[in-house]
């Protein structure tokens, strides 16, 4: 009798806390997209769209995203491709920091990238010093593969440190930056080396990307700009899936620790410092997974991403001799 009641109020506390959990994103989506200046129309969407997340039996996905269509919007728009031989063939290198991912995720991750319609890449994986036996083991059987290296770092230092021991072991001339539970399209390389044969002296190249809900379908789609400086010193838009040209990474120096949580965002800046030869490729080709704790789930999961963010953007006005004020 004693277990099944402590049964029953571990299931309440769960549906407490799932409760709060979702009261506390709606709360924060309710200002930052409407300021709480929400039309009664859209009010009886989203407390309908609340329930609805409420009866479900996984975690919080996104409330807002009309998933339904967007799924129809992919199986309508669906292509064929038309492979073709290319004349330049540069080798790319995916810059992979893990630490303490499950099995199933990391596995998904590498079978995403080693399935590419495109053969000319390594993937060079940082180990930052991992403590769960799953993800030790899982990278001990994909370091057999000879296009795989991985570095078995001594200690913990954060994604930046990571980031870079990875970097050093990369000979590909372009870096690609690919998140350790995340997964991108087949014909992602493709897309990218098609482009490349049209302009060899394109430096940045970046894709649109979408959401993974928790049970790993697709939603929330990124229709990004192409290349628009305004915008970008606004906001990272340009995010994943991004590969550029390892000569300038090398050297810029690489990742800066200081800016951990958007070492990406103040990479691609300095990038920008360097070339304006950026290009965007307009189709989703980069799969960013929510977890309770990324900021594909909710921005205010990692706080100090936003605030290093905002550093990178003060720095760069800085360095480029702009009077601004980032708020």
């Amino acid at each position: 009798m004693e277990e099944i009641a402590k049964a029953l109020m571990k299931k309440i506390f769960s549906k407490i806390e799932k409760v709060i959990r979702l009261l506390k994103k709606s709360i924060y989506f309710a200002w930052h997209r409407h300021h709480f200046l929400i039309p009664p129309s859209t009010m009886k969407k989203y407390i309908k769209s609340f329930f609805i997340v409420l009866k479900r039996g996984n975690n919080v996905s996104n409330l807002y995203t009309n998933q339904k269509a967007y799924l129809k919007w992919i199986n309508d728009n669906t292509e064929e491709i038309n492979y073709k031989k290319f004349k330049y063939n540069p080798k790319y290198s995916f810059i992979i920091p893990v630490y303490n991912v499950e099995k199933k995720l990391l596995t998904e991750c590498l079978e995403s990238i080693l399935s590419q319609t495109y053969d000319n890449y390594e993937i060079c994986i940082a180990d930052d010093h991992s403590t769960n036996e799953e993800t030790i083991n899982t990278l001990k059987e994909y370091e057999k593969y000879e296009n795989i290296k991985i570095v078995w770092r001594d200690k913990n230092d954060m994604i930046s440190a990571s980031s870079n021991s990875a970097l050093d072991i990369a000979t590909g001339d372009y870096i690609v930056l690919v998140d350790n539970d995340d997964t991108i399209d087949k014909d992602a390389l493709y897309y990218f080396t098609e482009v490349l044969n049209n302009d060899k002296s394109i430096d940045m190249i970046y894709s649109d990307e979408d959401k993974l809900d928790y049970n790993g379908k697709r939603m929330e789609p990124h229709f990004k700009p192409d290349y628009s400086p305004e915008t970008f010193h606004s906001l990272n838009y340009i995010c994943h899936l991004t590969a550029i040209r390892k000569t300038i990474v090398d050297k810029l120096g690489g990742f800066r620790s200081e800016y951990d949580g958007s070492q990406d965002y103040d990479l691609f800046l300095r990038v920008e410092d360097k070339t304006q030869n950026i290009y965007h490729v307009d189709k989703i080709l980069y799969h960013w997974r929510q977890t309770r704790t990324s900021t594909a789930g909710y921005l205010g999961n990692k706080s100090y991403a936003y605030i290093a963010g905002k550093n990178a953007l003060i720095d760069t006005f800085k360095r480029r001799n702009i009077k601004a004020v980032v708020r």
